[in-house]
């Protein structure tokens, strides 16, 4: 279940040069967009459109990918 615009958000605040202040911004928007994939694989797996074992992975896929975010978010703003 790829999320296209996680990957998108980073592109577009790397793209625009605009320092890390900005950049981050556009990190904490992706980050928002893997919470989302969060709630619908919650919908999915209750409405029974995907197995348990598909939500478990994908929900640890994405999970993974929100810690990576934030770690990229800690570094942006240098904490």
């Amino acid at each position: 279940m790829p999320q296209p615009s996680i990957p998108l958000n980073i592109a577009e605040g790397y793209g625009k040069q605009a320092g890390a202040k900005e950049t981050a911004r556009f990190v904490q928007i992706a980050r928002g967009s893997c919470c989302e994939v969060s709630v619908l694989l919650d919908m999915l797996k209750d409405l029974g459109y995907i197995t348990i074992e598909e939500y478990q992975k994908y929900y640890s896929a994405y999970d993974e990918v929100g810690k990576m975010l934030t770690g990229l978010l800690r570094k942006l703003s240098g904490v």
